[in-house]
């Protein structure tokens, strides 16, 4: 891969890196859902995302494929205990089209006095929250739709 190859796919993984972090995003808004992604394998079973373009028309469609597992939930006697992989396998093409749960967390009261730079924020991640669960180990993984032979998974992980 030349070094120009390299510079013209880092503003893409960078952007979609500020994309993860920004918390005052509206992610609903960020782009238009146009059809399915491929569906893949994975080492517990195969997956059927689906293919979304970006607002901004610089940035080429992805593939986002959402709520995938990545560990064994930790709930019952898992509770209180290091994630434990590998994922059980499923039978059939699972749904990887819909957030997984949050995991459960305090959400600070909105009040008048609440500043703009604060409440903001919390008003565009509030949908997201709205499902909490302990069982709540799954990714968000996007994948740009070109260039997938030569692609470099970069996994970015927000708490």
């Amino acid at each position: 891969m030349e070094v120009n190859e390299v510079l013209m796919r880092l503003p893409q993984s960078l952007w979609l890196l500020v994309f993860a972090c920004l918390g005052s995003l509206d992610i609903t808004r960020a782009f238009m859902e146009v059809g399915r992604a491929p569906i893949i394998q994975v080492e517990s079973g195969e997956l059927e995302g689906r293919r979304i373009i970006m607002s901004n028309s610089r940035l080429v469609p992805v593939y986002q494929y959402l709520g995938v597992p990545y560990a064994t939930p930790p709930v019952g006697p898992r509770r209180f205990r290091p994630p434990h992989t590998p994922v059980p396998s499923w039978e059939g093409i699972r749904n990887a089209t819909t957030f997984g749960p949050a995991c459960p967390q305090k959400i600070p009261e909105l009040t008048a006095d609440t500043p703009l730079w604060r409440s903001r924020p919390l008003k565009a991640k509030r949908p997201f929250l709205s499902n909490m669960s302990e069982d709540c180990l799954y990714l968000n993984i996007y994948v740009p739709e070109r260039g997938r032979e030569n692609m470099h998974i970069f996994l970015v992980m927000t708490i």
